[in-house]
């Protein structure tokens, strides 16, 4: 597969069922136990809502931004909305209005680190939030006013996870195997390439001390025939 550094991939999350376009930002290069991994995080674009990227109506989302879809159209109209934890990456008053909500790039991204020989995942951190927004308050605050802070339509996450998977020692010794390929047939083609130059020069100059041979040869044996020609001559 041979992916380069800054390029990206589409994966599919079971969380929004939907493709999400990954990208290795800045190039960035990991290395786990060994391994030389390409950082895919998730590109800026999933999350916009339909106004900054109209292509997104098709998740429905049509609230603000920081969703991966809007599933009520999957859960028989209860709306469900993936996003990253603490709604990382998404829009600032989603954060603002839930006490809490801290988002941290190192804990609540979601990435992929792939192998880029092979295209495998490796390493993957596949986070997600889930949240609904509260209906009309007065179908839920008691006669006591609990959460009067609340408002409707407040986006209130209900839980978040991490789905981490690691390679197992099995599925690092096929990298290192394959990284002990390349690396044969890199410097097998350079040996060869550089053999393949000797033996062409060698060739070249047998071939030129064939001809200097040759010509020497015909040289001596012109001489040899002026030489006896005036020999004839003399006895004359």
């Amino acid at each position: 597969m041979n992916l380069k550094k800054n390029s990206t991939v589409v994966a599919f999350t079971d969380t929004a069922f939907r493709k999400i376009l990954l990208r290795n930002v800045n190039g960035l290069e990991v290395h786990w136990k060994g391994a030389r991994l390409l950082r895919y995080t998730v590109d800026p674009t999933v999350l916009m809502n339909q106004t900054m990227l109209p292509s997104n109506r098709r998740y429905y989302n049509f609230g603000p931004s920081g969703f991966f879809a809007n599933m009520s159209i999957l859960e028989e109209g209860l709306t469900i909305l993936p996003s990253l934890p603490h709604f990382l990456h998404g829009d600032p008053a989603l954060v603002n209005a839930v006490d809490g909500m801290n988002p941290d790039a190192e804990k609540h991204e979601l990435y992929l680190d792939v192998e880029p020989k092979s295209g495998s995942t490796s390493v993957a951190h596949q986070r997600a939030m889930v949240s609904v927004p509260l209906p009309d308050a007065q179908h839920w605050i008691n006669q006591d006013d609990w959460f009067t802070d609340l408002r409707h339509g407040t986006v209130m996450p209900i839980l978040w996870f991490d789905d981490a998977s690691l390679p197992t020692q099995d599925g690092l010794q096929e990298i290192f195997t394959m990284y002990l390929g390349l690396s044969f047939a890199k410097y097998s083609f350079v040996i060869g390439l550089i053999c393949t130059c000797i033996f062409s020069v060698l060739i070249a100059i047998e071939i030129y001390k064939y001809y200097v041979v040759i010509g020497r040869e015909k040289r001596d044996v012109i001489s040899d025939v002026s030489i006896v020609d005036e020999e004839k001559n003399g006895e004359k």
